[in-house]
């Protein structure tokens, strides 16, 4: 049988970094804010201002606002600096000192995740989960949560049971089930590894027969989310580098 898992639905693109942009006045240098400052300056003679412009710019007002330029050319870069922090799309992180409101933005919106706190993140990550945590519109469909998975690195399939019902099933094709099957549904997650119980090696009583990574930071977090009136089962599915036999039990383990 072909791989079981089909390809990924075309879910929404991540929020990512915003094209660049800035202006003359982002990051500024003391002389090019000079002209502004000396235009805004009484003229004349009595202050000493250079009326002929000769392009010495050596008259006493010159080299007095010469030198507030320079701390002035820095408040403007820091100015762009925490405009660029006002928003999760532009700010950065610890990289830059300046624009480092992450771990300010972060416990607004109560993140890191606890269901993914123990697991190391890059700068990268954390802007990653924050700005799609703003982005997020919700959701319980199939759909959504399949996107959700992905957003986590995650292929998975779902599937979802039903009950018999007159007029509706039919005979070969629809289980007779209870009718507790339409509040469960089953997340398939493929596992690429599964050790198994050996002779000579394992221990009775404490390894078990076969075991496999369980994708812990994903049941928490469907368990989190999922639809308050639902229950989530989580099937793993060991995955050779091709092929996947159903038939084959020593191959498939369910958590159900």
């Amino acid at each position: 049988m072909s791989y079981p898992f089909p390809p990924p639905l075309v879910c929404p693109a991540p929020p990512g970094d915003p094209t660049p942009f800035s202006d003359a006045l982002s990051f500024p240098t003391g002389e090019a804010l000079l002209p502004s400052v000396i235009a805004q300056t009484p003229r004349g003679a009595a202050w000493r201002t250079d009326e002929q412009n000769d392009g010495t710019h050596n008259s006493y007002q010159h080299r007095f606002w010469r030198a507030v330029c320079d701390p002035l050319s820095d408040l403007y870069a820091k100015l762009w600096k925490l405009t660029l922090s006002s928003t999760a799309c532009t700010l950065s992180g610890p990289e830059d000192p300046l624009n480092d409101a992450l771990e300010d933005w972060e416990a607004e919106f109560a993140l890191p995740e606890p269901c993914v706190a123990d697991v190391a993140q890059t700068v990268a990550q954390h802007k990653f989960f924050l700005r799609m945590k703003l982005t997020d519109e919700g959701g319980q469909s199939i759909g959504y949560f399949t996107c959700l998975a992905a957003a986590f690195g995650y292929t998975i399939t779902i599937n979802e049971f039903g009950v018999m019902r007159c007029g509706q099933g039919r005979c070969g094709q629809t289980k007779i089930g209870s009718p507790e099957n339409e509040v469960f549904w089953q997340v398939v997650v493929p596992t690429p590894s599964l050790k198994y119980f050996r002779c000579g090696g394992s221990q009775c009583g404490r390894d078990p027969l076969g075991a496999y990574g369980r994708k812990r930071d994903l049941e928490c977090l469907f368990n989190k989310w999922r639809p308050a009136h639902t229950q989530v089962k989580f099937k793993y599915v060991y995955i050779g580098a091709e092929k996947f036999n159903l038939a084959s039990n020593s191959q498939l383990l369910a958590l159900l």
